[in-house]
């Protein structure tokens, strides 16, 4: 009997000790690896413009009815493919967007053009510290406003996640914040705020799983018009222990959006985007 309670005794404290593991993670890019991303969004939104009578009777008479709802389906493959490191520790790779398929749907009307980003290609650097740096992009439907956008946006997200230095335990939370400034043309630029809070639920075959929640801020005011937008919602996300990146990520996230273009005139929007990202590394 009492060699079973000593057993029994072991074994909780086996469990124990191995619960308390601590982990060390980190988002790296390999050399010559291929990166391919799976991205499928769904937006349902309600758009309200608030206006005088005159403007409304001009919006009915073109068409437009008030309120409007908006779906909108999108699904992007974007492949990364990396090259050789180079003495300074640089990584060379190209992005390429393989497939970009979105439909919008507005009062049950099909609004669908094709994306600039079809066929697009960036190219550029992974540097030593793993953060991207754009040195070209080519794509045949590109301004150069729209490569300012795509280029300091995507210097802004690559990282993915910004892993504490210290060891993670399970239950532990850790918090990221990501400002973007988005230039527009004429104007102020956009300043975007995205807070994740993420929680390590648990690590099962080299896959460390985590819950999220987000919240984000929008704030921008110009001289013709100010706009504002505040969200939170949930998620979670796998980290590849074995391969340094993260290889799924889900969330579901509502948005109040606020647009006062002038005194006349300004737009209410509630929007709720579900988002389903995919990698796999080879």
């Amino acid at each position: 009997m009492r060699k079973l309670v000593l057993v029994g005794v072991l074994v909780l404290m086996s469990v124990s000790i191995w619960s308390q593991e601590g982990f060390q993670f980190e988002i790296k890019v390999k050399p010559n690896t291929t990166y391919t991303t799976q991205v499928e969004s769904s937006t349902d939104g309600i758009i309200d413009i608030i206006a005088d009578d005159t403007i409304l009777e001009q919006m009915k008479a073109s068409g437009m009815e008030t309120p409007m709802t908006m779906q909108q389906q999108s699904n992007i493959t974007m492949v990364s493919k990396t090259s050789t490191k180079n003495s300074d520790g640089n990584i060379a790779a190209i992005m390429t967007y393989e497939k970009v398929k979105s439909d919008i749907v507005v009062n049950g009307k099909a609004m669908n053009q094709p994306s600039p980003l079809d066929s697009m290609q960036i190219m550029g650097k992974f540097n030593s510290e793993n953060k991207f740096e754009v040195d070209s992009i080519v794509g045949s439907s590109l301004n150069d406003q729209l490569r300012s956008t795509i280029a300091q946006t995507m210097e802004t997200v690559q990282k993915q996640i910004d892993f504490p230095e210290e060891k993670i335990y399970v239950g532990d939370t850790f918090t990221n914040e990501i400002p973007m400034s988005i230039p527009m043309q004429g104007m102020n630029p956009m300043e975007i705020v995205v807070n994740t809070v993420y929680t390590l639920k648990k690590v099962e075959n080299n896959i460390a799983y985590f819950d999220l929640t987000q919240a984000l801020t929008l704030d921008t005011e110009q001289e013709a018009m100010k706009m504002s937008a505040t969200g939170s919602g949930t998620g979670n996300c796998e980290y590849s222990i074995k391969d340094k990146w993260l290889v799924k990520y889900e969330s579901d996230l509502p948005m109040n959006l606020s647009l006062e273009m002038n005194a006349m005139m300004s737009m209410k929007m509630k929007m709720d985007t579900q988002t389903i990202l995919t990698v796999s590394v080879e």
